[in-house]
């Protein structure tokens, strides 16, 4: 299989809208971060479901958590990316313990994978066009700017969401 991201939408969504609430202590948290992981948590719990997969025959067993290691790095992987510059992204989450390491050499991107598990990648590296990647990334944060909007969450509107259902990552 090769590199994928998607986040899928459920057949049928709860009625919303979706109470949010930010932890108490959000001084304590970077408010983007905090945000991703909030989100992260409605998309989940109202059936979104983020499938992910890659260095391998099948899909990772994935969930929205996952997804929010992922997301909290769209912005700079994409700005990266752009500049034809190197970046990698650490999935951190339990059980996942991946790093990916993402080098554009002109119209492609390399992609190499780092597994902190017993899970190992096979093959470790892999190629995908640099358009195709971007587009597939940009596809990525432009649906979970959407997805907030379409349960009701009170963070539909903060920024970066906004920007995000409209294409501009």
């Amino acid at each position: 299989m090769t590199l994928r991201f998607a986040l899928l939408r459920p057949p049928a969504l709860p009625a919303g809208p979706y109470p949010s609430e930010l932890p108490e202590n959000e001084e304590d948290y970077d408010h983007y971060f905090c945000l991703i992981a909030c989100t992260s948590v409605e998309l989940g719990d109202t059936g979104y479901r983020f499938v992910a997969g890659g260095f391998g025959p099948s899909e990772w067993a994935v969930d929205t958590y996952d997804l929010s290691t992922l997301v909290e790095e769209l912005p700079e992987l994409l700005q990266a990316l752009r500049r034809g510059a190197e970046w990698s992204v650490d999935m951190y989450a339990p059980g996942l313990e991946r790093t990916l390491r993402f080098r554009p050499r002109g119209t492609t991107v390399w992609v190499s994978c780092e597994s902190r598990t017993s899970w190992r990648p096979n093959p470790p590296d892999e190629l995908i066009g640099h358009a195709a990647l971007e587009d597939m990334l940009t596809t990525l944060a432009t649906d979970y700017g959407r997805a907030l909007k379409d349960i009701g969450s009170g963070f539909a509107e903060l920024e970066p969401f906004p920007s995000w259902r409209s294409g501009r990552v």
